[in-house]
């Protein structure tokens, strides 16, 4: 599991401007402020162990944390501002890297390139191009983090459960006490082999296409 020091490590690859200008201006900060004043558009997410290293750099004094069991979800404690501008030096790997995902190449165990997620509920976003140096740090980013195992048992995860949710209306923790069967595959993700991990956690960023 990542520690501190990968976290600040990460978040030092990331040190980049993505594109030539301030991108809030043009979507109304989407990514980040909430466009009605109450819900936030985006779901907003931490690596395993991240919230450690945030919380410890005072992230949670402008950002409310809310535990979804096995995943941590941040939102501005004021829904009308940026929770991350006081803090801006610790924006989390998430919103570093939105609105962009990594292509894997499942025979390598690698992240060859990046593209950004094309689900039409993102069209506020109006970049399509990065800096190039910007999108060679985040293919290093993202290899960076899922060259550790529990990320990649983290993403397995995540792609588990959502697919669980095409047939289960229901919460996660409901689902692991209501299906025996989905128990056992969320208890049996940390056996998978490093290549079914990986294989799986291109499922889940394919899947959030």
């Amino acid at each position: 599991m990542f520690t501190n020091s990968d976290f600040d490590n990460l978040y030092k690859m990331l040190d980049l401007a993505m594109v030539t200008e301030d991108c809030g201006v043009k979507c109304g900060k989407f990514c980040c402020v909430s466009q009605d004043g109450k819900v936030d558009k985006t779901f907003r997410y931490l690596l395993p162990a991240e919230v450690d290293f945030l919380v410890a750099n005072n992230f949670h004094h402008y950002n409310d944390l809310e535990d979804f069991i096995f995943v941590i979800r941040y939102v501005s404690k004021d829904p009308n501002s940026c929770g991350c501008e006081k803090v801006r030096d610790y924006r989390p790997f998430c919103c570093r890297m939105f609105p962009f995902r990594p292509i894997i190449d499942e025979n390598l165990c690698q992240v060859t390139a990046i593209t950004k997620v094309s689900d039409s509920y993102f069209t506020p976003c109006w970049i399509t191009e990065v800096l190039p140096q910007w999108q060679q740090a985040a293919i290093k980013a993202w290899n960076y983090v899922l060259s550790d195992r529990d990320n990649l048992i983290f993403y397995t995860q995540c792609y588990f459960s959502l697919k669980k949710g095409e047939s289960f209306s229901g919460s996660f923790l409901e689902a692991m006490t209501v299906d025996e069967e989905f128990r056992e595959q969320i208890f049996n993700i940390p056996n998978l082999s490093n290549t079914i991990l990986w294989e799986n956690t291109n499922k889940f960023f394919q899947y959030i296409l």
